[in-house]
C-alpha cells in the first residue's frame, strides 16, 4: 500500500513535470525575445537591459500566459490545445484543489492509493504536454530517453550513453 511519502513525492514528480512544460515554453518566448532585442551572430545581445527584461517578463507569466503568448508565435502550438489545455487544468488542481480535494484520504491506504491514482494521471497528462512541446523545440525526449538507456552486449553503459536514467 502507499505510504504518505509516496503520495508527496509524487506530487513532487508531477510539480517538477509543470515547470519543466513551463520552461519550455518559457524558453520559446526567450528566444523570440530576444530576436526583436537583436542578437549578434556570436550570440552577444545588442542591449543587455533590453534582454534582461525580456527575461523578467517571462519568468513572471504564469502556464496560461505562456501558453497563450506561445502561440502568438508557433503556429504548431494551437493543433496542441486540446493536450496543452488539459496540461493547464491538471496544473491548476495539483496546486489548488489536490489537497483539498483529497481532504482526509492521506489517513488511510485506500485513500493515498486514490491519491496516487489521481497524481499518476495527472503526470501523464502534463507530461505528454511537456513532450509535445519539446518536440515542437525540436527535442524528441522519447529519442533522448531511449539513447539514455542504449547498453553494450555486456549489460554495461554504453560509451554514447550519460550513466544515469531520467524517468519521465
Amino acid at each position: 500500500m502507499p505510504t504518505l511519502d509516496d503520495v508527496y513525492r509524487k506530487f513532487g514528480e508531477v510539480a517538477e513535470a509543470v515547470a519543466l512544460l513551463e520552461t519550455d515554453l518559457g524558453t520559446m518566448l526567450m528566444f523570440f525575445g530576444i530576436v526583436e532585442v537583436g542578437v549578434t551572430t556570436t550570440f552577444e545581445v545588442a542591449d543587455k537591459a533590453k534582454a534582461a527584461e525580456v527575461l523578467r517578463r517571462v519568468n513572471h507569466q504564469t502556464l496560461g500566459q505562456l501558453i497563450k503568448n506561445a502561440k502568438r508565435h508557433v503556429e504548431e502550438l494551437t493543433l496542441l490545445e486540446p493536450l496543452l489545455s488539459a496540461a493547464l487544468e491538471e496544473r491548476n488542481r495539483l496546486f489548488h484543489h489536490f489537497y483539498r480535494e483529497h481532504n482526509f484520504r492521506r489517513n488511510s491506504d485506500q485513500g493515498r492509493t486514490l491519491m496516487l491514482n489521481d497524481l499518476e494521471k495527472m503526470h501523464f497528462t502534463i507530461i505528454e504536454a511537456f513532450k509535445a512541446v519539446a518536440l515542437i523545440n525540436g527535442t524528441d525526449i522519447e529519442a533522448l530517453v531511449e539513447g539514455m538507456n542504449k547498453t553494450r552486449d555486456d549489460d554495461k553503459p554504453s560509451d554514447e550513453a550519460p550513466l544515469f536514467h531520467v524517468k519521465i
